[in-house]
């Protein structure tokens, strides 16, 4: 840990429970304490994230120049933890802490950028600085002024590397983030093997601090990004850790950690996932407020590393259950071939393999949304950093419940779109131009389109979309889109409201056992695979029969057109009577 009294108190509870646990033996006849191992000498304080060395560095020649081998440091500990004599027990901390400081001066003079560095030096002086006997060859043909700017510029060469070099290293010495930093290889030597290669834990088990990057000191979050390939992007600290767990494990190690479920589907966790993608065998989605300090939703992963699993065990908790122990018999074997639908792999734990067959097929199907439509977000009334006041922001002195003028265009909210089509009752005015933070472009809010909204509603939650030819605006409650040639507005309304892109967005990319403020997003929107009806004016008839009864009557039944609806989309991806089933099934 890196609070030192956070160590301090681990020891002291360590050393509680190693006298609860003291005993008699029955070979001395019930005279003689037994006492557990002192292993307080394992609770390290410490930045475990950064080290000044890292695990591969060649300690062979540290080796060679240091009195002390690693099976010597070994037996230092070995014999401090199993010592219950207080003497040795002090010999040997100042040993292992001799041990550790005699292989540490060993290792500086043997890093890379100080031997890279000595020999710039000597270059330097053997060629340009020192004191010479005899004059230079003349070199490339040249001679006089020539060979002087020629020597010159390599000399400034070798001087601006050893500059930079000496920076370096004193970067390195000197860094504040040095300061807490954690030798792996120095505090464990039982990870090494006798040449001082690391090999690695057996089993590393853990739960990470949960802080986001943005609030860390911008060297630390300089040094994780430089050191850890896995970081991109807003990740959270957490994430960090997990990368180097996977570093600190032997082959075949085993991890655990509990952590944050945006480990599943986080678009900012990419790369981590690529990482562990294979070895993971086991995922159990735990219930809300599982820590008490704690709001963010959590889940535990599990993985072998250098071992590849095509199955994963998953276990999903309702989001109100109450977790005293942990059922570990896994519910749900669920195939990776499911993850690898994404363009970058997300760990989705509720695709069956039911589920993956009609899922798989309308993934194959179509082209992708975005190459055959336009999309923007929502309009974007404020934003400081296009200069609008605090004043301006609270006093939203860009809205208004009447059209003062011209510029003054009607809004709508997200009660306001609905299946089908949008209802036009307007919610205030906001005065439309390029003063606004994000106006987009006005086509968006005039011409024949879409509109999704952004929340997702009911039990499953769906998809509402409706189309409008109305001049209507709207903010940030949800997106529009305008089909270009390949497909009409009428048919991409019908798209968005079937149930089988609805079973679609809601096994890709919806958390399944969340009930309240599910969300689409137009980046998954984009995603959807979409075929244009074969009878494009039947699409259109039937479309705008939904919408003629709707603004007569809202609470209209228009299931029988949705139903005609959803069987040409079915047909469209060709899918069989059980897929279609295990789809009607599924979003009820």
């Amino acid at each position: 840990d890196i609070n030192p009294n956070s160590v301090k108190i681990c020891r002291l509870r360590l050393w509680i429970e190693l006298l609860k646990n003291t005993y008699y033996t029955p070979e001395s006849n019930y005279t003689e304490l037994e006492t557990l191992p002192n292993i307080d000498i394992n609770i390290k304080c410490g930045n475990s994230l950064i080290s000044r060395y890292p695990l591969d560095a060649n300690l062979k020649l540290a080796l060679k120049s240091s009195k002390w081998s690693i099976e010597s440091y070994r037996l230092a500990i070995s014999t401090y933890r199993n010592t219950n004599d207080k003497n040795i027990k002090r010999e040997m901390e100042k040993l292992i802490l001799h041990i550790k400081q005699d292989f540490t001066s060993e290792i500086r003079r043997n890093d890379p950028l100080k031997s890279r560095m000595d020999k710039l030096a000597n270059e330097l002086y053997n060629r340009f600085t020192g004191n010479f006997l005899f004059e230079h060859e003349e070199q490339y043909n040249k001679k006089g002024d020539d060979l002087n700017k020629k020597r010159k510029k390599e000399q400034q060469k070798l001087e601006a590397e050893i500059k930079e070099l000496t920076q370096k290293i004193e970067e390195i010495k000197n860094s504040k983030i040095f300061e807490n930093a954690f030798e792996w290889r120095f505090e464990f030597p039982e990870v090494l093997d006798d040449n001082g290669d690391f090999v690695g834990f057996d089993v590393v088990i853990g739960n990470p601090p949960y802080i986001d990057l943005k609030g860390l000191d911008n060297n630390l979050v300089n040094y994780i990004f430089s050191n850890y390939p896995t970081s991109s992007n807003r990740v959270n600290l957490y994430s960090t850790f997990v990368e180097k767990a996977f570093s600190l494990l032997r082959n075949e190690g085993l991890f655990s950690f509990i952590m944050p479920n945006s480990i599943l589907m986080g678009s900012s966790y990419q790369n981590l996932r690529n990482l562990i993608k294979k070895g993971i065998y086991g995922i159990i989605k735990l219930p809300e407020k599982v820590f008490e300090d704690a709001t963010v939703e959590t889940v535990i992963i599990e993985f072998q590393k250098d071992k590849q699993f095509d199955y994963c065990n998953t276990l999903a908790y309702k989001k109100n259950d109450k977790v005293t122990e942990l059922d570990i018999n896994f519910k749900y074997l669920v195939s990776k071939k499911s993850w690898e639908i994404y363009s970058e792999p997300k760990f989705n734990i509720y695709i069956s393999d039911d589920i993956l067959k009609p899922l798989s097929k309308i993934h194959g199907k179509g082209k992708r949304l975005e190459e055959i439509a336009d999309f923007t977000l929502g309009i974007t009334p404020y934003d400081r950093y296009k200069g609008h006041s605090k004043e301006i922001i609270e006093n939203k002195e860009f809205h208004s419940d009447i059209a003062i003028s011209d510029d003054y265009k009607p809004l709508i909210k997200g009660e306001n779109i609905v299946p089908y089509h949008i209802d036009d009752k307007v919610n205030g005015f906001i005065k439309y131009g390029s003063w606004l933070g994000a106006p987009r472009e006005e086509r968006f809010f005039i011409e024949p389109r879409v509109i999704v909204r952004q929340i997702v509603s009911g039990k499953p939650p769906k998809i509402f979309a409706g189309f409008t030819d109305n001049a209507l605006y709207f903010t940030q409650i949800g997106f529009a889109i305008i089909p270009k040639s390949d497909i009409t507005v009428f048919e991409l309304t019908a798209l968005l409201n079937s149930k089988l892109i609805n079973f679609y967005h809601k096994y890709l990319f919806l958390d399944i056992e969340k009930e309240l403020f599910q969300k689409i997003l137009i980046e998954n929107c984009k995603l959807f695979p979409c075929i244009p009806y074969v009878d494009k004016n039947k699409v259109k008839e039937i479309i705008e029969k939904i919408i003629k009864e709707k603004l007569t009557n809202p609470d209209a039944d228009t299931t029988e057109f949705e139903e005609q609806l959803d069987k040409m989309t079915y047909q469209l991806y060709d899918l069989t009577e059980e897929e279609i089933a295990i789809i009607e099934n599924s979003v009820k």
